[in-house]
């Protein structure tokens, strides 16, 4: 998969752009850490049933979410995205399911490929989105087993091609189906530098359709 690089100033750095991309992210950092102690309550997140209803899911669909956390408004900023974090639909009868690599969503299972019910899923975001992929039948059944197989595996976020998180899961599921066309972001700040596949990069993948946005986008 070739790497892009996004959104990124060629090296060396002139001094006066470099004093002020870390007055940037000196602010932001400031900012993220003030701004809990300003508000002693963790942001609400979505109930599913106050939401507007929903399609009818498929297998292989892509849901995105806005998290709560400080780790998901440093991945917002850096990608100037609305979106930080991304799952698959897995099972859609009884109930919806989502399978996706997080961190501490349950926090009996840190740190790893979970699956979770979209209406916990949702409940941890602020915003919504699903998108969908033209995959035939076969495509969906293989896609299936494909996520039932990457339970459990372990999360890693570190700056490096080979790692698991929850952009790079729906990358290697979808890849045996959907061209790769979703370049890496080069990222160089103190403490997260490194090539990343942000969520955004999947949500500008014109290839898949929008199914279901909340707030309504636009």
């Amino acid at each position: 998969m070739a790497i892009t690089r996004l959104r990124a100033k060629p090296l060396p750095f002139s001094l006066p752009l470099l004093l002020r991309h870390w007055l940037f992210l000196g602010g932001c950092a400031l900012l993220l850490v003030l701004l809990p102690a300003a508000n002693d309550v963790r942001p609400t997140g979505l109930l599913l049933p106050l939401l507007p209803p929903l399609p009818k899911l498929q297998i292989g669909d892509l849901v995105f979410r806005q998290g709560l956390g400080q780790d998901s408004a440093l991945i917002c900023a850096l990608s100037e995205s609305a979106y930080s974090h991304v799952g698959m639909v897995v099972e859609v009868t009884p109930e919806v399911l989502v399978v996706h690599a997080t961190t501490d969503d349950d926090h009996s299972r840190p740190d790893q490929v979970i699956v979770s019910t979209l209406a916990a899923y949702v409940h941890q975001g602020r915003r919504l989105l699903i998108k969908r992929y033209p995959l035939t039948a076969r495509q969906k059944h293989q896609v299936q087993q494909s996520l039932w197989a990457q339970q459990g595996k372990p999360f890693m976020l570190t700056g490096k091609r080979d790692e698991l998180y929850c952009s790079t899961l729906v990358s290697r599921v979808l890849a045996p189906f959907i061209e790769p066309r979703w370049p890496y972001s080069q990222v160089q700040m103190v403490g997260f530098s490194g090539e990343f596949l942000f969520p955004e990069t999947l949500v500008q993948d014109q290839r898949s359709q929008t199914v279901f946005a909340y707030p309504t986008e636009g």
